[in-house]
């Protein structure tokens, strides 16, 4: 797992004054033996290290919303134009805490971007029928609410359709950022966004779309 640059700034953070001077490796070390143990400190910046960073950093809802936000502003230099894909997920959600500037993804690569999370999260994979799964029972870290309920922050998602165990559609996922009323607005990763606006990633009323496909509203765990 590759190690962003807010990841390491976030180490820093957490360090000792006269620790921020180390070379990467070593305060990966350092911070592992504080906050993880000795027995885990060996300077390697993987899941496990990467699930103890985050859980010292969950972002709260306004961090959610602006790093939707930011992502769906490519005039402002921080993101490219996003390219949508299912196959070819390079950045997104992969990484803790992921990082601009990524040119590829999906609807659940970018959830997880906002959240700061993996996708591969405590050994479940959160795609779209993950997200429903947790917030319907596991409960680590989505749980549903009431649609009345929707806020800044929370998910909007539903699963994909199957028939004879087989899956025959997709499910999709967005980042709430508005509410007015009935009315939901969200950013997503979409490919019909890139068709619409030149980028997948978009800020778009789809209120219509998630009232027919009966999405849910996950929201976060630890904002309850």
């Amino acid at each position: 797992m590759k190690l962003t640059k807010l990841a390491l700034a976030l180490m820093e953070e957490d360090a000792w004054e006269d620790e921020h001077d180390l070379g990467q490796r070593e305060l990966v070390k350092r911070w592992q033996a504080e906050f993880m143990g000795d027995a885990e400190a060996d300077g390697i910046y993987g899941p496990k290290t990467a699930a103890a960073l985050w859980s010292l950093h969950k972002p709260g809802r306004d961090d959610i919303v602006e790093r939707a936000l930011d992502a769906c502003r490519p005039a402002t230099g921080t993101w490219p134009v996003v390219k949508y894909s299912m196959r070819v997920n390079t950045g997104m959600g992969q990484t803790y805490f992921g990082q601009g500037p990524f040119d590829t993804g999906d609807c659940s690569d970018f959830a997880a971007h906002c959240m700061g999370l993996s996708k591969h999260h405590k050994r479940k994979w959160y795609g779209t029928d993950g997200i429903v799964s947790d917030a319907r029972g596991y409960n680590q870290l989505y749980e549903e609410v009431e649609r009345k309920a929707a806020a800044p922050g929370d998910l909007v998602v539903y699963p994909g359709r199957y028939e004879r165990g087989e899956r025959v559609s997709v499910g999709h996922v967005g980042v709430i950022v508005e509410v007015d009323g009935e009315r939901i607005t969200t950013v997503d990763c979409a490919s019909s966004n890139r068709r619409r606006f030149g980028s997948a990633v978009a800020m778009v009323d789809k209120t219509e779309v998630w009232d027919r496909k009966r999405a849910i509203i996950a929201r976060p765990s630890w904002l309850q």
